[in-house]
């Protein structure tokens, strides 16, 4: 009788548990399960898993174009979408978003610009301190929105990840369908308002360069420079002063590459294009 009771019990508190992700997996239950780097091992797929298909997608917009890349510190417009793609039609969705300063499959800072826009969603930050934006309870729309401010200058490629699910809501994981996605976003590069007092300052020499660059003017106010590729990938960044002015491009292939020179604030002060061109034999 005692074992009947206890297990009464287990499968009412069990019972409670499932019930309480219906409010958010991190606002109920402290995590984070979007599949990213550093968040918790499970995702929502590893419970909801029955005959409800569904499928994700992630759109950031730039008014009414879906974009690519980002421009620092500009403000976009974040839609996930849980899609019913088989099986079971779903009576409600959730979703939990996340947003990191890195590259897919990389671990960084989380970005914390969120604003919910859509009365199904809320921002909320669980004990491993990172934001998340999920659905405040079970959503009869599939459609979850959200605005997203771009982090500053320099940071480089962002990723983003999500988890979406379609319940039955049954109060429990049977018979709920789940997916997860994930999207990187390149820096732009090319396009910030320079500083016309000081870009005339600054040269890069020799242009084409073999190996190493020479950087000629005034960088009292160049705090740090970064190197992309044509793709708009990041791929050096260094501090540069009065007595540490050379880019050394030796290990980078013949091509075109961008010189971002930035100040200690994030803003871009000028953009330079540098040709690397190797001497043949």
């Amino acid at each position: 009788m005692k074992k009947y009771i206890y297990f009464l019990f287990l499968l009412s508190f069990g019972s409670v548990l499932l019930m309480s992700n219906r409010a958010g997996r991190a606002y109920s239950g402290g995590l984070g399960s979007t599949g990213a780097p550093g968040d918790d091992a499970t995702t929502c797929l590893n419970c909801h898993n029955g005959p409800i298909n569904v499928s994700l997608d992630i759109f950031v917009l730039d008014g009414k174009d879906t974009v690519k890349t980002y421009t620092p510190d500009k403000e976009y417009e974040v839609k996930v979408r849980v899609n019913h793609v088989s099986g079971n039609v779903p009576s409600a969705y959730g979703f939990q978003l996340l947003s990191l300063h890195a590259p897919l499959k990389k671990t960084g800072t989380d970005n914390k610009s969120w604003i919910p826009i859509s009365a199904n969603a809320r921002t909320f930050t669980p004990r491993n301190g990172r934001m998340y934006v999920e659905h405040i309870d079970r959503s009869s729309s599939n459609l979850f929105e959200m605005k997203w401010t771009a982090p500053k200058a320099g940071t480089g490629a962002v990723s983003f990840y999500a988890a979406g699910n379609g319940v039955n809501s049954n109060n429990n994981f049977s018979g709920d369908g789940s997916a997860k996605i994930s999207l990187e976003l390149q820096e732009k590069t090319g396009t910030y308002v320079e500083n016309t007092d000081q870009r005339n300052r600054l040269r890069i020499l020799p242009n084409p360069v073999q190996d190493l660059a020479f950087i000629e003017g005034d960088l009292s106010d160049v705090h740090h420079i970064a190197l992309h590729n044509l793709l708009g990938r990041i791929i050096l960044s260094q501090d540069v002063n009065s007595s540490s002015r050379t880019i050394d491009l030796s290990s980078y292939a013949d091509g075109i590459y961008f010189v971002q020179f930035i100040a200690k604030d994030g803003t871009t002060i000028r953009t330079s294009k540098i040709s690397k061109r190797s001497i043949k034999a």
